[in-house]
């Protein structure tokens, strides 16, 4: 395996904000988002993502 070759989906019941302002909190950088995507839930159910690096 690679830097950066893999992805892990978490699902968050409550909103985008609150995921990024519990994230902010912690001191994670957030790289992208909050933004539309498909996925966590099946591939044809849209969503909505961040991204962030693993230290």
């Amino acid at each position: 395996a690679v830097p950066g070759c893999g992805d892990v989906c978490f699902v968050w019941e409550g909103s985008a904000e609150d995921c990024k302002k519990m994230l902010d909190d912690a001191g994670v950088e957030i790289i992208s988002g909050p933004g539309p995507r498909r996925g966590g839930r099946g591939k044809d159910v849209p969503a909505v993502s961040l991204y962030a690096r693993d230290p």
